[in-house]
């Protein structure tokens, strides 16, 4: 999730360490730096502009088209199958990850895809 993506968890959730804060050189989380051209809605991060002079923006997995991405993407190379990873459904997680249920059960059906929830207990 990113801040500003609508997501009940408001919060840069995986991309940096202080997830109240853009991502920035000091307060990240990443690892490697995404391939965001296929997605039409990105989020403004803390850093500076990347090596090709584009902003320094990431995805947010919360954005419904980020997961109609990616469901195109299986359909295009021929992946059926998704799990979709739950965890404690009653923390401050659990309406942002029940809202990602409807968004991929939507994105799966567009795109002839399956999925299943994998319970982390």
């Amino acid at each position: 999730a990113c801040i500003g993506d609508g997501a009940p968890i408001n919060a840069w959730w995986h991309w940096s360490a202080n997830s109240g804060q853009a991502p920035s050189p000091s307060n990240t989380g990443i690892v490697a730096w995404p391939d965001v051209r296929d997605y039409a809605n990105t989020y403004q991060t803390g850093y500076a502009a990347l090596g090709n002079g584009q902003p320094a923006r990431l995805f947010s997995s919360y954005d419904q088209q980020t997961v109609d991405t990616h469901f195109l993407w299986m359909q295009q190379n021929g992946i059926d199958t998704a799990a979709l990873q739950r965890f404690n459904p009653t923390g401050g997680e659990g309406p942002t990850r029940d809202a990602m249920a409807v968004k991929v059960r939507s994105a799966a059906e567009a795109h002839g895809r399956k999925f299943y929830i994998m319970y982390d207990v």
